[in-house]
C-alpha cells in the first residue's frame, strides 16, 4: 500500500527503487498490477513525470526474471490481451470532444469515470505495447489491429490541448504526455503500419493529397516518416515493392516503407486496383517485369500469389502486404465458387481443398520446414521463436498465426487432412503450440485412426497417433468429450503396434521397409512411439483428471505388453 501511495506522489522515486534493488521483482508485479487495474489511480498518475520510464521498467525487470530463471516458460505480462480489449470495448471514443475539460475537477461524476477509464486504458496500451515491442514472439502480445488505437490516439492528443489550455504554458505533463503518444505511434507503427491513421486534428490540415503527419522518426531499416506525405499510387507502390524484393542496396529490406504506402493508399483508391497492382509485383522476378493480371483472374485462382519469390516470406512488410491481400482474395473467391459450383457440396470440398493447400504452406514456413532465404540476417531480430521445443529456423509472425488459426477454426477438418497426408514433426509441434483449435478435428482424428478403409500404413497410423496424442493431452482440458476418444484411440493405435517397434521374431531388425523409398518401417516406428511416450511424461501437468486415469490405464496395457515379450 505504501509503494502504492508513493507511486501516486513522485513516480520517479518508485522508478529508483526498483532500479536500485530496494523493490523486488515480484513487489514490482503486484504494484504495476494493482496501480493500472484501478481507473482512479491511473486518472491520479495520468500526466505525471516519469510515468513512461515507470511502466519501461516494469517490462524489462519482468523478463529480466524471466531470463535469470533460465528461460523456461512463457513470461506472463501484467496486461492481458483479452483484459485489455474488454477493457477497450467498456468505452465509447466516439465521444472524447464533448466530455468537457479532461484535467480539471469535473463535477459530473459519470464523466469523471468516463475519464478514467480511458486513461486507464491508455496506460495499460502503453504496456502491452512496451512488451510487444521488447517480446514479439511471446505469445500473451497483443495484436493492436483488435483495439480502438486511433480512439486512444486521438484522446492523448485531446487530454495534451487541455493540459496546454488548463496551465498556459508547456509543463511537464505536456512533456509526459507527448512522450506517451509519440512512443506509442512508433511501437504500433513498426510493427502494425496498416493501423496507423490520420487523427481528427490532423486530417483538418489536408490540402489535396498532401497530409501533415505527427513529426517522428522511426530509427529502422533507415525508414523514417517524413513530416509532409503525398498519398501514394499504385505506381509507386509497384516501384516500392520491387525495389524492396530486388535491390541488394535497398533501405528498405524488409518492405516496411512498401507497406507503410500501401496501407495509405488503400484509404483513397479502389482496393481492387491496388491489390491487382500489389499482387503483380509481388509475383515480379529479378529478370522478368510484373506479370498482367486482372482482379477477376486472381479472385478465380488466389493461390496463384503462392508462386511468388520464397523470401518475401522472410521479410515483414511483404509478408503480411501479401497475407492480407489473400484474405480479401480468398473472401471473393469463395462467393465465386458458390454460384459457380452444381452443388453446395461440391463448393464446400473445393473450398477445403483451397484452404488446405494455403494453411498447410503457412504451417511449413512457420514451423522451419522450408528453407529460407534471408539475405540480410534480420530474421531472428524480428521473429525468431525463442520456444526451445521448435527448430531455430521456426518463426512467428502474428498475422500469419491469426490466419491459420481463423482457417482451422472456419473450415473443421482442415488439421486432420494435414496430418493424415503427412507433417514433419516439427509443424505437428508447430501446430499443438500455436493452435489450440486443432482440438475441433478430435473426431476427424478418430476416424482416422479407427477407420480401416482410410488406406493408412502401419507406420502412418502410428504418426497420426502421434499428432493425435499431442493434441489430446496439450488441450483436452478445454472439451473432455473430445479429448478422451481420442486420447483412447492413439493409445489403442500405440500398443497394437508396438510389435512393430520390437521387430518381428528370428529376423533382422531393418527387414521391414518401405516399398517405394525403402526408409526403415521399425526405426521410423520407432520414432513415433518414443514422441508419444514423450508426450505422456506431460500428462501430469493437464488439468483433466479424466484424461489422466486414461493414459494410466494405457500404460498399464503397455507395461504388460512389455511383460510377456
Amino acid at each position: 500500500t505504501s509503494s502504492i501511495d508513493a507511486t501516486l506522489i513522485d513516480v520517479f522515486a518508485v522508478v529508483n527503487a526498483v532500479r536500485r534493488g530496494q523493490i523486488n521483482d515480484e513487489d514490482v508485479d503486484a504494484l504495476v498490477r494493482k496501480t493500472i487495474s484501478c481507473p482512479n489511480k491511473c486518472g491520479h498518475i495520468f500526466g505525471k513525470d516519469c510515468l513512461s520510464l515507470f511502466l519501461e521498467t516494469a517490462v524489462a525487470r519482468l523478463l529480466l526474471q524471466h531470463s535469470s530463471g533460465g528461460g523456461v516458460g512463457c513470461t506472463i505480462p501484467v496486461v492481458q490481451p483479452l483484459q485489455l480489449e474488454a477493457l477497450g470495448r467498456k468505452v465509447d471514443w466516439s465521444s472524447y470532444e464533448n466530455d468537457g475539460m479532461i484535467l480539471c475537477n469535473i463535477a459530473n461524476d459519470e464523466n469523471w469515470k468516463k475519464e478514467t477509464t480511458k486513461k486507464q486504458f491508455v496506460i495499460q496500451l502503453y504496456y502491452a505495447l512496451t512488451f510487444l515491442d521488447k517480446y514479439p514472439a511471446n505469445p500473451f502480445v497483443i495484436n493492436p489491429r483488435d483495439l480502438p488505437i486511433q480512439g486512444a490516439f486521438q484522446f492523448v492528443e485531446e487530454c495534451k490541448s487541455q493540459t496546454f489550455t488548463h496551465f498556459g504554458s508547456f509543463s511537464n505533463n505536456i512533456c509526459e504526455i507527448t512522450i506517451f503518444l509519440e512512443q506509442m505511434k512508433k511501437i504500433v507503427l513498426k510493427h502494425c503500419p496498416d493501423v496507423m491513421c490520420y487523427s481528427a486534428i490532423q486530417r483538418q490540415k489536408q490540402y489535396g493529397n498532401v497530409y501533415q503527419q505527427s513529426n517522428f522518426s522511426i530509427s529502422r531499416s533507415n525508414f523514417c516518416a517524413n513530416v509532409f506525405v503525398e498519398a501514394p499510387t499504385s505506381e509507386v507502390i509497384v516501384k516500392a515493392i520491387c525495389s524492396s524484393l530486388h535491390d541488394p542496396k535497398s533501405n528498405d529490406p524488409l518492405g516496411l516503407r512498401a507497406e507503410l504506402l500501401f496501407s495509405r493508399c488503400l484509404r483513397h483508391y479502389h482496393q481492387a486496383a491496388i491489390d491487382t497492382a500489389a499482387s503483380c509485383a509481388l509475383l515480379s522476378s529479378n529478370k522478368s517485369p510484373p506479370p498482367c493480371h486482372s482482379y477477376s483472374a486472381l479472385a478465380k485462382d488466389p493461390l496463384v500469389l503462392l508462386k511468388c519469390h520464397v523470401s518475401i516470406w522472410d521479410r515483414l512488410g511483404l509478408r503480411r502486404m501479401l497475407l492480407s491481400i489473400i484474405q480479401r482474395l480468398f473472401k471473393a473467391n469463395a462467393n465465386i465458387l458458390r454460384e459457380a459450383a452444381p452443388t453446395k457440396k461440391l463448393a464446400h470440398e473445393m473450398l477445403l481443398c483451397r484452404d488446405l493447400i494455403l494453411v498447410r504452406s503457412l504451417v511449413l514456413y512457420m514451423s522451419g520446414d522450408v528453407a529460407s532465404l534471408s539475405q540480410y540476417g534480420m530474421k531472428n531480430k524480428y521473429g525468431a521463436i525463442s520456444n526451445n521445443k521448435l527448430p531455430n529456423n521456426a518463426t512467428f509472425c502474428a498475422v500469419t498465426c491469426g490466419i491459420i488459426r481463423s482457417m482451422v477454426a472456419q473450415r473443421r477438418g482442415l488439421v486432420a487432412m494435414m496430418i493424415k497426408q503427412g507433417l514433419s514433426n516439427n509443424a505437428v509441434d508447430w501446430i499443438v503450440e500455436f493452435v489450440p483449435e486443432c482440438l475441433s478435428d478430435a473426431r476427424y482424428l478418430c476416424t482416422c485412426l479407427s477407420d480401416e478403409r482410410n488406406f493408412l500404413t502401419a507406420s502412418e497410423r502410428l504418426a497420426v497417433a502421434d499428432a493425435s496424442l499431442r493434441i489430446a493431452t496439450a488441450h483436452g482440458y478445454r472439451n473432455e468429450s473430445l479429448a478422451q476418444p481420442l486420447l483412447y484411440s492413439s493409445l489403442s493405435v500405440l500398443i497394437s503396434s508396438f510389435f512393430l517397434v520390437l521387430g518381428p521374431v528370428g529376423v533382422a531388425v531393418n527387414v521391414l521397409c518401405e516399398k517405394e523409398t525403402g526408409e526403415d518401417i521399425t526405426q521410423k516406428c520407432r520414432k513415433s512411439t518414443l514422441r508419444m511416450l514423450n508426450a505422456l511424461q506431460n500428462i501430469s501437468s493437464s488439468k483433466s483428471d479424466v484424461l489422466k486415469n486414461e493414459v494410466a490405464i494405457g500404460l498399464g496395457k503397455l507395461i504388460t505388453h512389455c511383460k510377456s515379450e
